[in-house]
C-alpha cells in the first residue's frame, strides 16, 4: 500500500492535534505521555480537559460508562488556521506516522467515540473521503474529525505546541503492540449534536449495524450474547449484566484487551 502519510496529504490532512489546557500540558510533559481515562483513575491524576472530562471517584473500581469511549481524543487537521485556541489553552501537534498504530478508530464528525457509519480503522483509514467531500456535505456546519487512541500515547511524538513557548524534542515512538477495543456503548447515550452520517443520511446507527458490529468482535464464546436481541439497548444490557470477575464486559474487555 502506497504510504499513509502521502494518502492521507493528497486528501488534504497534514498532521494530528491534541486540544487541552496549559495545565494538563505541564503534566503530560512531567509524567511523559497523554493517558486515557482509565491509566489516569489508575494513577489518581485528575486532569479536566477542555471539551469533556470525567470526575473520578478514585474510591471506586474504575468502570466503563456510556456516553464517551473512554480514550484519548484528538483530531486530524486539515487547516491549523481554522482552530481557535480559547485562554489558557495549547494544541499539541503529533504526526500522521500515529496511525500507524492500530489502538485507535476516527469517526468524520465528533461523535463522543461511538463507532457507526463513518467510523475508520486502522485498516480502512485509507479510505477515507477527502477533507474538501466533508466540507462539501456540511457545509457551513463542519465540526471536524475525532480520533480516539484507546491507550496512552508518549509525548516524544509531538513535533510542536502551539499556544505557548515550551518545546519537546521529537521523537517517534510508535505504540505498535497494543490492541484496540472496539467494544463500546452504542450512540443510544450520544448527547452531542445531532449531525447526519455521510455515508448514510440517517444521525443515528441502526440496531442492525450496532448488532453485527458487535457480533465480529465479540469473542467466540460471547457471541451468544446476540442471540434473540432486536434492538441495541438489549445488546448493551446483556453486555453490561456479563460479568467476568464481578467486572462487567464493557470495562473488562477495555482494561484487559482479551479480544
Amino acid at each position: 500500500m502506497e504510504d499513509l502519510n502521502n494518502i492521507l496529504n493528497e486528501k488534504g490532512y497534514s498532521c494530528i492535534a491534541h486540544h487541552t489546557t496549559f495545565e494538563n500540558l505541564l503534566k503530560i510533559i512531567e509524567h511523559g505521555y497523554i493517558y486515557t481515562e482509565y491509566e489516569r483513575h489508575q494513577m489518581r491524576i485528575d486532569n479536566k480537559g477542555v471539551y469533556a472530562y470525567t470526575n473520578f471517584n478514585f474510591d471506586k473500581e474504575y468502570e466503563v460508562i456510556e456516553g464517551q469511549y473512554p480514550g484519548t481524543y484528538m483530531h486530524l487537521v486539515y487547516d491549523l488556521k481554522d482552530i481557535i485556541l480559547g485562554k489558557n489553552q495549547v494544541l499539541i501537534i503529533f504526526p500522521l506516522d500515529l496511525l500507524k498504530q492500530k489502538n485507535w478508530h476516527l469517526n468524520l464528525v465528533d461523535r463522543n467515540g461511538t463507532i457507526g457509519y463513518d467510523t475508520y480503522f486502522h485498516n480502512t483509514i485509507h479510505e477515507i473521503p477527502h477533507i474538501n467531500t466533508i466540507k462539501e456535505f456540511y457545509e457551513d456546519y463542519y465540526i471536524g474529525t475525532e480520533i480516539v487512541f484507546h491507550n496512552k500515547i508518549n509525548i516524544s511524538n509531538c513535533i510542536s505546541i502551539i499556544g505557548c513557548n515550551l518545546k519537546i524534542e521529537h521523537k517517534l515512538n510508535l505504540d505498535l503492540i497494543s490492541h484496540p477495543c472496539y467494544l463500546y456503548y452504542s450512540d443510544d447515550h450520544y448527547g452531542g449534536i445531532d449531525i447526519k452520517y455521510l455515508n448514510k443520511e440517517n444521525i443515528c446507527t441502526s440496531d442492525e449495524f450496532y448488532l453485527n458490529f458487535t457480533r465480529n468482535i465479540l469473542p467466540d464464546k460471547y457471541k451468544y450474547l446476540c442471540d434473540n436481541c432486536t434492538t441495541k439497548k438489549e445488546l448493551e444490557e446483556n453486555i453490561k449484566n456479563t460479568k467476568i470477575n464481578n467486572i462487567d464486559l464493557f470495562t473488562y474487555f477495555f482494561v484487559k484487551r482479551t479480544f
